[in-house]
């Protein structure tokens, strides 16, 4: 008999081959990769947080911790943080292609990673709370975005943060608050443009469309 398999793009739990829901080939390894999207479009959710890791320029860099905005202040990231957003990378990269193998190995390695890199700059955090939502370590990942919330309750990364971790543990309701937030703070946040914003602006403006959609069907 076959095991139950995920639907990459509707999150479906079904023992075929394809979604009855949406006709997409069936996976294993499906549902760790909607978890790391977040139910957001698999291909630039992907994209855009892979981007900052691999693709150079000033803004990528300092928006990773190699900055002014970046964990260690001035000058490079630490060698711990480095390592982290590389295992980051493996992450993202095994979730493209839904190597769930690669999945079961990084995963893990790289939430101790990003703990081992603290303290973590905004863009870290949100990493972190990625992570640690894609591993079900939903009480954690909901801890990480209350600690970026601490430091800026505006912004958008661990706001956004909250609401998926809110919507894994089914509360509906704080999900609903935290993307009303996400609408309220945008035009404020956008204001200075921080280097994470820009590196995940694409990533961003998904965001603020499920924001609205969310809130336009309640």
């Amino acid at each position: 008999m076959m095991m139950n398999r995920w639907c990459p793009q509707c999150g479906s739990e079904e023992a075929t081959r394809f979604c009855a829901h949406c006709g997409v080939g069936m996976t294993s390894g499906a549902r760790v990769v909607n978890r790391i999207t977040g139910g957001l479009a698999l291909g630039v959710t992907l994209l855009f947080l892979l981007a900052p890791l691999t693709r150079g320029g000033p803004d990528a860099l300092e928006a990773s911790g190699g900055g002014p905005g970046g964990v260690e202040g001035a000058g490079l990231r630490s060698p711990a943080r480095e390592a982290a957003d590389q295992l980051f990378e493996r992450v993202v990269e095994a979730a493209e292609v839904n190597d769930s193998a690669q999945l079961a190995l990084y995963l893990p390695m790289a939430v101790l990673a990003y703990q081992r890199a603290r303290p973590l700059d905004a863009d870290g955090l949100f990493h972190l709370s990625t992570l640690q939502r894609s591993s079900d370590l939903l009480a954690e990942a909901r801890a990480t975005a209350d600690e970026s919330l601490a430091a800026n309750p505006h912004h958008l990364l661990g706001l956004f943060s909250a609401a998926q971790a809110s919507e894994e543990v089914g509360d509906t309701a704080a999900a609903r608050g935290y993307y009303a937030r996400i609408l309220a703070s945008w035009d404020r946040e956008m204001v200075g443009r921080a280097p994470e914003y820009r590196v995940h602006a694409e990533m961003l403006e998904s965001v603020r469309e499920r924001a609205q959609r969310i809130l336009e069907t309640g």
